[in-house]
């Protein structure tokens, strides 16, 4: 706690240092001049200071949404498949007279800032685990390609994928965010499960 404090006042007395110097700067550069031009001229400078200084704030300020955003699409996402995983694994999916339609309104129900339209989703079933295989559902555009919904029957062993492309908007960060050539992110969520044996529909 002390060498903490210590830290602290070290920082402080550091920091009145650094503007007693750039007082002293400014009265150098205006010695001579009236008052009046004195204090116009240490706005104007100011004023240069605040432009420099700006545009990394506020690039700084929209990324940190960008990426909280993204992040929390992400999240959302996978507790979405989650969520609709359950139905599957219930047999409520199976049951509904558009068990694609019913799925994805469950995915897509929980999910604020997801355009459902561009969601890509894959459901497929198999005999065992070991039987499970992972095929491309998506093209290099991201749309969707060979992508199948088979949610299976009770019992079965059901292998649910989705894929959403963010759209980075803030330019900076498509650099360092977005999937090589492309000025957006796939974000994937995915879930493995055996159906119950169910003889209807289990909530």
């Amino acid at each position: 706690m002390i060498r903490r404090n210590q830290r602290t006042t070290e920082q402080t007395k550091a920091l009145r240092r650094l503007l007693a110097a750039h007082d002293r700067f400014l009265d150098r550069l205006t010695g001579g001049l009236p008052e009046w031009q004195r204090r116009n001229l240490r706005a104007g400078v100011t004023a240069i200071e605040a432009a420099l200084v700006m545009p990394a704030f506020l690039l700084m300020c929209f990324g940190i949404i960008e990426v909280s955003l993204m992040y929390f699409v992400a999240t959302t996402l996978e507790g979405q498949v989650a969520l609709a995983s359950r139905q599957v694994r219930t047999g409520n999916v199976q049951q509904e007279g558009d068990p694609l339609e019913a799925f994805r309104t469950l995915l897509c129900s929980g999910a604020p800032f997801v355009d459902c339209d561009r969601l890509v989703l894959d459901v497929r079933n198999y005999g065992s685990f070991g039987e499970i295989e992972y095929p491309e559902y998506t093209d290099e555009e991201g749309e969707a390609s060979n992508n199948e919904f088979l949610p299976g029957a009770s019992g079965d062993i059901v292998l649910v994928r989705i894929s959403y492309r963010w759209e980075v908007t803030t330019p900076f960060l498509q650099h360092y965010l977005a999937d090589s050539g492309s000025s957006s992110k796939t974000l994937n969520a995915a879930a493995v499960f055996q159906n119950e044996p169910y003889e209807g529909a289990i909530n």
